[in-house]
C-alpha cells in the first residue's frame, strides 16, 4: 500500500491519499488515483511511503488501517512540477528505507514510477459488463480464477491500470459484475485500452490468459453486435512475430453511457431546494436533575434569538 502526503512550509505532513492493497507483488501497480490541483507559484512537495500491509489486516478498510502496525518499506520524495514537466508526464524515483535516510550515503531500496495528466472536466461515464468463454486452463489441478485488468497506453508506451473486475473462482466462462470508467480516465471513446484477462494466484504472480485491445467505442460496437473478441497471447518470439489468437472470446454483455449531473447542474436546471428546522419547546427539554424545571425558563433569552434567526 502507498500512502500520499503533502509537506507543509512548516515540514508538516498532511495525508492526502491511500492506495489499495496490492496482494504479495514486489512490482505493484496502483489503480486508485488522486486529484490534486497543482499551483503554480507554490513549490508542492509530495511524499511517498510504502508499506507492507500485514495479511491479518487484509480484510480492513485502508482507512482504518494504523500505519504503525504495518512494516515500512521505503519513503520517496519529489515536488509535483517535476512530474508535470516531463514529456510523458512519469517520473521514476528512488525509494529510501528509514535507515538509509538518516545517512550520508543512502542506498535505496526500489524505484517508484508517478505518472500524473491533466483532469479534463467530463461527466460522462460508462457502465461496462464482460464475460469470457472458452478459457484455457493455466491450473494442474483446478479451473482457473480469472479476472480482467482494463488500462490505458501513455505517451512512451506504459501501462497505466484503470480498473479491474473481481476474482471469480473455479470457472472457464467468467461473468464479471459491472465496472465504471469516466472518459475523463480514458482520455476519450477513440483511446486504445487494454483489457487482459489473468488467472489469479495468491503469490501475487498472475499468469496472463490473453488480452484484447480496443477503444470504449470498439467496445460499444462489440456490445452491439454481440460478438465475441478472440483473445490474443503475446507470442515469445517478441513483438516482431504475430500474437496467438485463442478460441476464447471476450463478450461486452453491457455498455451503458450516462451523465452524472454535479450539484451545480441540479440548480441550473431549476432544482428547489427547501429547508426546515423545528425546535422543540416541550416539558421533555428538561433538567435530568430537577425534572420540574423547563430549560425554556433558563435558557428562555437564547431560544428567542434562535427564533429571530430562523425568521
Amino acid at each position: 500500500m502507498m500512502v500520499l502526503y503533502a509537506k507543509g512550509k512548516n515540514g508538516a505532513l498532511e495525508e492526502l491519499h491511500r492506495t489499495e492493497v496490492v496482494l504479495n507483488s514486489s512490482s505493484p501497480a496502483w489503480i486508485t488515483k488522486h486529484t490534486l490541483i497543482y499551483h503554480f507559484e507554490v513549490v508542492q512537495v509530495l511524499v511517498f511511503r510504502l508499506y507492507d500491509v500485514d495479511t491479518q489486516f487484509h480484510n480492513v478498510d485502508i482507512k482504518m488501517l494504523e500505519l504503525d502496525e504495518q512494516q515500512f518499506l521505503g519513503e520517496a520524495t519529489c515536488v509535483l512540477s517535476q512530474i508535470i514537466t516531463q514529456r510523458d508526464q512519469s517520473l521514476t524515483i528512488d525509494l529510501y528505507t528509514e535507515d538509509s535516510l538518516r545517512s550520508t550515503l543512502p542506498k535505496n531500496c526500489g524505484k517508484l514510477m508517478v505518472h500524473a495528466e491533466e483532469c479534463v472536466s467530463s461527466k460522462t461515464a460508462i457502465e461496462m459488463a464482460f464475460r469470457c468463454s472458452d478459457l484455457e486452463y493455466k491450473d494442474l489441478f483446478a479451473r482457473n480464477d480469472p479476472f480482467l485488468l482494463i488500462s490505458k497506453v501513455v505517451e512512451g508506451g506504459v501501462q497505466i491500470p484503470i480498473c479491474k473486475t473481481e476474482v471469480i473462482r473455479n470457472d472457464l466462462n467468467p461473468m464479471w459484475k459491472s465496472v465504471f470508467v469516466n472518459i475523463q480516465q480514458v482520455g476519450s471513446k477513440e483511446s486504445t485500452l487494454i483489457i487482459e484477462c489473468y488467472n489469479f494466484n495468491s503469490n501475487g504472480k498472475h499468469d496472463l490468459i490473453g488480452k484484447v485491445e480496443r477503444s470504449l467505442a470498439e467496445l460499444e460496437n462489440i456490445h452491439n453486435n454481440g460478438k465475441g473478441e478472440n483473445l490474443c497471447l503475446p507470442s515469445s518470439g517478441g513483438q516482431n512475430h504475430d500474437n496467438k489468437v485463442l478460441k476464447s472470446q471476450l463478450f461486452v454483455d453491457k455498455f451503458i453511457e450516462s451523465v452524472q449531473y454535479t450539484f451545480l447542474d441540479y440548480l441550473a436546471g431549476g432544482f428547489e431546494l427547501n429547508f426546515m428546522v423545528a425546535v422543540d419547546f416541550t416539558g421533555a427539554v428538561q433538567y435530568p436533575q430537577t425534572s420540574c424545571t423547563d430549560l425554556w425558563y433558563k435558557y428562555k433569552y437564547q431560544v428567542m434569538e434562535t427564533d429571530t434567526i430562523i425568521l
